[in-house]
């Protein structure tokens, strides 16, 4: 039958019956949306969950490996490249040999773990510019800046072997020093070397750079002794952090 056969109420007819198909069929889509909303709804609150879960777990083993400390305790006199009359060492005239940081009381030996982080804390660290009071002209006898470097080795290491330990491990060693003598805590290394007793402490040694002025000319750091000034330190305490990787 066409359309133009059919009575007014075949069409109403016909409209009510496509009218109740079009609600069923939005009605089907808006039930199938709900679905998935929720099954979404649900994937969120469960990443959040683990999410804060993961976050609270890390707090814990961020605080852990904060609180896991072994600290040496020095007795803050202070030193400098003078009173401690370092050798030079010969390979590098530039710098001086690895010694340890002297100590009149207990508790500066420490069972560290190696290549873990671990802080220097200073009393002060001061470096100096002998040549910048040169006159007429800056410079032109000294133009190094002695520095000051430190490693936590074994009591019983030589400059050598920490030295070798260094080059096998490929380690960075950090300056240390700054023109104003203030209070700082500065990032060293902490080694172990085989065959020697575990007891460790804190090694330092001096090391003359060009001063900035005057790099630019291509000059060579001078000798440790002679130039560069005399850098002094004072330290409070060294402190490794077994449960955190430098």
């Amino acid at each position: 039958m066409s359309e133009q056969d059919k009575t007014m109420t075949q069409r109403l007819t016909d409209v009510v019956t496509a009218a109740d198909s079009l609600t069923q069929t939005v009605q089907n889509q808006i039930g199938q949306i709900n679905s998935t909303v929720s099954a979404k709804m649900s994937e969120v609150d469960s990443a959040v969950t683990q999410a804060n879960q993961d976050i609270d777990k890390a707090i814990l083993e961020l605080g852990n490996s904060h609180a896991n400390q072994v600290i040496s305790y020095y007795d803050r006199i202070q030193h400098s490249k003078a009173s401690l009359a370092p050798e030079i060492d010969p390979q590098d005239e530039t710098q001086t040999k690895w010694q340890k940081v002297p100590v009149t009381n207990k508790g500066y030996h420490i069972y560290p773990r190696p290549l873990a982080l671990t802080k220097v804390h200073t009393i002060n660290a001061y470096r100096s510019y002998p040549g910048y009071y040169e006159s007429p002209e800056k410079y032109v006898n000294d133009w190094s800046v002695t520095y000051i470097e430190f490693i936590v080795a074994n009591s019983e290491a030589t400059s050598e072997q920490i030295d070798q330990e260094i080059a096998a491990r490929n380690l960075t060693v950090h300056n240390v020093g700054s023109w104003s003598s203030c209070a700082r805590v500065y990032d060293t290394n902490a080694i172990k070397i085989a065959g020697l007793h575990p007891y460790s402490q804190l090694f330092v040694r001096f090391k003359n750079y060009v001063v900035p002025d005057k790099r630019a000319e291509g000059v060579e750091p001078q000798n440790i002794l002679e130039f560069g000034g005399n850098s002094y330190f004072s330290i409070d305490r060294v402190v490794n952090y077994p449960g955190i990787d430098a």
